[in-house]
């Protein structure tokens, strides 16, 4: 006999009655409809028990129901039809002072964060959870929005405040201890903190052995060849970059890899697997990101080595690749204090990058002139030679064949004199 399990059995039981049914939900506490909406596959039958959820919260004055009825309306309807439910969310729950209001920030916080780049908004939200979180001595809470901020900061080009974070976040007892010592590295890499790096790096590279923690060995292996090459361990960066691209499975780290790598190999007076390295970046073709502003070293460099070989169309096209990395960095850092590389000076590259399109642009115009005129000299070479072997032609069959071109000779005219007396052909001789 097969036994289904109750949980299942009721999964099943409340799928059948979701659309149009949820009378039979009427004696089932509302925590317990909140955590069914999250268990539903199919987005549609969640939206139905978040409409049911809001509507019993409204009937029973539970408050903490109808804001999970407006969180799952917003988690599982389509955008943008889901942003009017994040607004009830926030507005229902502000000034309550409880876990349903900080919950409310976070979510508004995580829209603005990850989903529109918009930071400044963001941290506004994070804040304001922190600091409820913190009064109502919530813990888990007080980890979540502190961790978030440390992002925030760090993507802002804040890193001691960042740095400062993750340290206040560690005694909360993080429950991804290998994310935070990866954090904690970064930060001191973005600070040139060298010692610091290493130490991390190394504990961080322990410690994901032991938990054979794939993804956070790679991770920490890369870092790792960036601290070796800081410290001038230039074959011992290369090692360690090149292990931890066989392990990688993200383009985006691979990029910060190879850049590293293309630096160590140049530092050895390996020029050439230098420029190799910096083309597998350009190849890859991702868009830019702020965790990753070395992007425009890479098609600096790039337009150097092209000028470097006279390669005007190679040069044009690494400074657009610059120019648009730019200004989607600039995009993606507005509203921040940010420290996205700055020693280019953009009114030259702008300037550059001009003068290649007018020449490329004279260069097409020249080409195309060349093309028609060396069209039109060949067209007139073919019509004269063509003519010259057709009079040839002639040539050769008049002396074969004298008769048929000389019968084609007219006679002599008849000459008439004044009083109208034919003259002869031999007196006219």
């Amino acid at each position: 006999m097969i036994r289904i399990p109750i949980l299942t059995y009721m999964l099943i039981t409340f799928s059948l009655h979701v659309s149009g049914q949820t009378d039979t939900l009427k004696d089932i506490p509302s925590p317990r409809i909140m955590n069914l909406i999250y268990q539903q596959k199919d987005s549609s039958d969640a939206v139905t028990l978040s409409n049911y959820l809001t509507r019993k919260g409204r009937l029973e004055k539970d408050s903490s129901a109808v804001s999970w009825g407006h969180y799952g309306n917003y988690l599982y309807r389509h955008y943008p039809k889901n942003l009017p439910f994040l607004d009830s969310l926030i507005y229902t729950t502000k000034g309550l002072n409880n876990t349903e209001e900080i919950f409310g920030l976070i979510a508004a916080g995580d829209y603005y964060f990850i989903d529109n780049n918009d930071f400044t908004t963001a941290l506004t939200f994070y804040l304001k959870a922190r600091q409820l979180s913190i009064e109502t001595k919530n813990e888990y809470f007080v980890r979540l929005t502190t961790s978030a901020l440390a992002s925030i900061k760090f993507l802002g080009g804040d890193f001691s405040e960042s740095l400062a974070l993750y340290h206040q976040y560690a005694p909360l007892g993080p429950e991804d201890r290998l994310g935070l010592y990866f954090n904690i590295a970064n930060c001191h890499y973005a600070l040139k903190n060298i010692d610091s790096l290493s130490y991390f790096t190394t504990l961080g590279i322990r410690e994901s052995l032991l938990e054979k923690d794939t993804p956070h060995y790679e991770s920490f292996l890369r870092l790792n060849g960036v601290s070796q090459y800081m410290q001038g361990n230039y074959k011992r960066a290369l090692d360690s970059l090149e292990k931890s691209r066989n392990l990688s499975v993200d383009t985006i780290d691979l990029s910060s890899s190879y850049y590293y790598t293309a630096l160590a190999q140049e530092a050895i007076g390996n020029y050439d697997s230098a420029i190799y390295y910096l083309k597998e970046i350009s190849s890859l073709d991702q868009e830019p990101e702020i965790y990753f502003p070395e992007i425009k070293n890479v098609y600096y460099r790039l337009y150097g080595h092209a000028k470097k070989n006279d390669q005007s169309d190679a040069q044009l096209a690494y400074l657009e690749k610059f120019m648009e990395a730019d200004s989607i960095l600039e995009i993606k850092s507005k509203g921040l204090v940010s420290q996205i590389d700055k020693d280019y000076n953009l009114p030259l590259v702008v300037e550059r990058r001009n003068q290649l399109r007018a020449a490329q642009t004279s260069k097409e115009y020249l080409t195309s002139a060349f093309i028609a005129l060396s069209a039109l000299f060949i067209t007139s070479i073919i019509f004269f030679i063509r003519r010259f072997i057709q009079q040839k032609k002639r040539l050769k069959e008049a002396i074969g064949n004298p008769a048929r071109y000389l019968s084609k000779v007219d006679s002599p005219k008849t000459v008439v004199d004044l009083k109208g007396n034919t003259l002869s052909f031999e007196l006219i001789k």
